[in-house]
């Protein structure tokens, strides 16, 4: 059985099935409807993954009555058309009904009722199943019945993913074209969602060039609204199905102005690996390593990766991509892979490679424009469509975006349709530059003057959203300003216009936010104070979500679960409540960054202190901002954004206007930067100028210079700051004390403390003390990271003193314990391993040594006096 492509599974695993048999049961009175149904099905009958039959498909000479038993005996999933007419039918309620009901009872098929009128059905033999549309509506209730077939459709594919759950995956059949691939998949994916797509014509050359799979790597371009994501999005869901040979696909949504590459790439090693990898074990790579390791993971797997928006990678005088996205694209370009990669982008880029296909959509053609007219089944004559089509056509030049807005105009009547052609038509001549503007400075004013207030204020509220969310959480939000009522038809007025986007994941709620272009065009012509309410609203509701999950707050949670402190800082900084934000980043900081998003993290505090008044917060004395700009600036530093911590520094330090406990912070933090740098002498200069300035000072501030200093101290490698920097590192605590074997007089110190000392003493070349030093520091550290450090570190004074054999155990290690932590560090542990073989044959079997070998060996060693 095979059945679609979606994201929630494995698709070699779902692929490899049979269509699914789909038996409708109807009163004739209701055809019309059972027709428009079987065409809303019809792209999953094309491709395979349904196959629906009813008593119109009985050819002549058949048995109507054997014929209609027997397909409803191997039916998968039975759909019943209700209205009163179908309860009426002796047939359909005797004979049908009580044979599927019998059905499903037993497990044998799914029985789904679908309500197509209001009639009496609670009380029949079906009253107790769940039916579609989404709470039993009437199909006729809908305002637009295709918004209620789509949603049967979407219940039809969550019945399908079910029913695959319930079979043996192991008795299936592996596909000679596929991968075989573990199933484990049963948790969420926290991959983005696609946009829906309700009615798909054209682009049938760019669907065939991407068929072809002869490109690793497509670049999709063109102006806004023309259907870039559109047009991946029915190739991930509609066409890739078709061919066995993919996996699944993985759609990062990089949010055009936001620079989230880095976390997009940590989230999809997290899931190629299937989570064995944890963020936080890679948060400190550099973006080489990371491709390094993302390609490593991917191996020869078949994968359609899309990062969709990627225009903040743009270099726009050269039309080049830069930072991130450019080494990704040249590494999917460059290595040897099975998969395919996947970006869209407003600009194009000029490069030419013989793995790139590069697609630039232009419009519609005028035949694709009157297909697209003719699928919205508008209740005028076929004389009045063809000739609103062609006119359409020749005003827009077949822009997809604006041929849909102007055929959801024709659904509320001919005359609408051509009142909203002549507002458009006297606002531009469409001959501008920039096309996409026409969209969002004028064509949108004259559609704004045809709504009623309510639809405005849903509008301008959905013009706040962060991050697409489901509808009953929206009319939950908005519940102060819309009653359940008004949001509902006031939604459904917006989305026939097309101005709202959906987004669809099997298994989870639809959830929706407003095109890029509609939201551009309500922020640019509405100030702050309008938008202040719709903006307090959804701060409120992160607040009472945040509220309940603040005592689940640690570095062991999704992304998705920290987005609820992002969105609300970006909500308030939206807002200009930045003590509001500060609470939150305080809230959030550490947890987020220790979970592994720290580019996360760096993004929305960079929106706070790009924003946010220096003056004003460090004369008020903002809780937190100091403590944050300190977080902030130590984050920036360690992640390699040295020229955006500069600039952050320059900022702090001109509004320190006295050397006070702020400026003592500012050294701290500076230093920390100079030396995480190797610009030792500098970091060295501005601790000892902090330390000086606190020891003038009456009362001590907390901020620890000393040991940045320290730090600086050793690095230098020079002997007499390496003597300063022990000093400070044992504080004033006798160094042959604290090289004996433990005693009670010892055990107070950290564990870093040895590990600190130790390196001072490899340093001057003290190797036997050093190791001493290590020794100790291992048996008292418990955080992998560190003791991976301090492997390494003892490994490097055996090898000094050319213990190669032993030296090879604890590089080992020190590989095999950052291999659970941060798994960019061990390429260059094992590079080393190698050499040192290459040169010492005997010793080749400890390259071999399985987990457990190394440990013990390793640990015994560790535990000698």
């Amino acid at each position: 059985m095979r059945i679609a492509w979606y994201n929630t599974f494995n698709f070699t695993q779902i692929f490899e099935m049979e269509p699914v048999n789909i038996f409708i049961s109807y009163s004739h009175a209701d055809e019309a409807y059972k027709d428009r149904l079987e065409k809303h099905l019809n792209i999953l009958q094309r491709n395979g993954i349904v196959s629906t039959w009813n008593d119109r498909k009985i050819g002549a000479g058949e048995e109507w009555d054997k014929k209609i038993k027997s397909e409803i005996e191997t039916a998968q999933i039975i759909l019943l058309l209700i209205s009163v007419d179908f309860l009426s039918s002796n047939y359909c309620y005797d004979i049908e009904i009580k044979r599927a009901i019998e059905r499903h009872d037993r497990c044998e098929a799914v029985v789904i009722p679908v309500i197509l009128r209001k009639c009496d059905w609670k009380d029949t033999a079906f009253g107790k199943l769940q039916a579609l549309p989404k709470d039993a509506v009437p199909v006729k209730s809908f305002p637009d019945e295709d918004e209620a077939l789509y949603s049967i459709v979407e219940g039809i594919k969550r019945s399908i993913s079910q029913l695959k759950e319930k079979q043996d995956v192991n008795s299936e059949k592996p596909n000679s074209n596929s991968i075989p691939v573990t199933i484990t998949n049963r948790i969420k994916v926290e991959c983005d969602q696609p946009p829906n797509i309700l009615y798909w014509v054209g682009r049938s050359k760019e669907i065939s060039e991407m068929d072809l799979d002869l490109h690793k790597v497509i670049f999709i371009s063109g102006i806004g609204g023309q259907g870039k994501s559109g047009l991946a999005s029915y190739y991930v869901k509609s066409i890739a199905p078709r061919k066995l040979k993919w996996e699944f696909w993985d759609w990062r949504d990089c949010q055009e102005k936001e620079n989230r590459i880095y976390t997009k790439i940590i989230s999809i090693i997290y899931r190629l690996s299937n989570n064995r990898i944890q963020p936080n074990q890679i948060a400190d790579a550099g973006v080489d390593d990371l491709i390094e390791l993302l390609f490593e993971e991917l191996g020869s797997r078949r994968i359609i990766f899309v990062f969709d928006n990627i225009d903040a990678y743009v270099e726009f005088e050269n039309f080049q991509l830069i930072g991130a996205v450019e080494k990704l694209y040249k590494a999917a370009l460059s290595r040897n892979h099975n998969s395919k990669f996947i970006f869209t982008c407003r600009s194009s880029i000029e490069d030419i490679d013989t793995e790139l296909l590069t697609i630039k959509l232009h419009g519609l053609t005028e035949e694709e424009t009157l297909t697209l007219f003719s699928e919205y089944q508008l209740n005028l004559r076929q004389d009045e469509v063809i000739n609103l089509a062609r006119k359409s056509f020749s005003l827009t030049k077949g822009h997809p975006l604006w041929l849909n807005l102007i055929a959801a105009q024709a659904r509320r009547g001919l005359n609408i349709a051509e009142k909203f052609i002549k507002g458009i038509t006297q606002s531009s001549s469409f001959e501008e530059d920039n096309l996409s503007s026409i969209l969002s400075n004028k064509i949108l004013s004259v559609i704004w003057e045809s709504l009623n207030e309510k639809q405005r204020t849903l509008l301008m509220a959905f013009a706040e959203i962060v991050k697409a969310e489901t509808q009953d959480n929206l009319t939950k939000i908005l519940d102060s300003e819309l009653n359940y009522n008004q949001f509902l038809k006031a939604f459904r007025a917006l989305r026939q216009l097309n101005l709202i986007v959906v987004k669809s994941l099997l298994g989870e709620q639809d959830t929706f936010e407003l095109h890029p272009l509609v939201k551009e065009y309500v922020i640019t012509h509405f100030g702050r104070i309008e938008r202040d309410r719709y903006i307090s609203l959804f701060v409120s509701y992160y607040d009472s979500v945040i509220i309940f999950l603040k005592s689940r707050l640690s570095a062991e949670q999704p992304l998705s679960f920290y987005e609820n402190w992002t969105v609300k800082i970006e909500l308030a900084v939206n807002k200009d409540d930045f003590k509001v934000a500060l609470l939150a980043l305080e809230e959030v900081s550490y947890s987020i960054c220790d979970a592994g998003y720290v580019e996360e993290y760096i993004r929305v505090a960079t929106l706070v202190f790009l924003k946010i008044n220096w003056e004003t917060a460090l004369h008020q004395e903002y809780n937190y901002f100091n403590s944050q700009f300190s977080k902030f600036v130590d984050t920036l530093t360690e992640f390699g954004k040295f020229s955006e911590a500069e600039f952050f520094f320059l900022k702090y330090e001109k509004y320190i206007t006295n050397k006070d406990i702020n400026y003592i912070r500012f050294c701290r933090a500076k230093a920390h930067f100079l030396w995480f740098q190797s610009r030792y002498e500098e970091a060295i200069k501005l601790a000892q100028t902090g330390i000086q300035l606190e020891e003038q000072g009456a009362t001590k501030s907390g901020i620890d210079l000393k040991h940045t200093l320290a730090l600086a101290l050793r690095d230098t490698k020079e002997e007499n700051n390496i003597s300063k920097a022990l000093d400070i590192f044992l504080n004033d605590q006798n160094l042959a004390l604290l090289l004996e074997n433990e005693t009670t007089e010892t055990t107070y110190i950290a564990g870093e403390t040895y590990g600190n000392v130790g390196r001072c003493l490899q340093f001057i070349g003290n190797t036997k003390d050093a190791i001493t030093c290590f020794k100790k520091s291992l048996r008292k550290i418990d955080d992998s990271m560190n003791k991976g450090y301090g492997y390494l570190w003892y490994g490097e004074c055996l090898e000094s003193e050319n213990k190669l054999e032993l030296t090879l155990w604890f590089y080992k290690y020190a590989a095999n314990t950052w291999s659970k932590v941060s798994p960019v560090k061990v390429p260059q542990i094992e590079k080393r391993i190698k050499e040192i073989i290459e040169m010492n044959k005997p010793f080749a079997y400890i390259s071999e040594a399985s987990e457990k070998e190394v440990s013990n060996h390793c640990n015994a060693v560790i535990e000698e006096n």
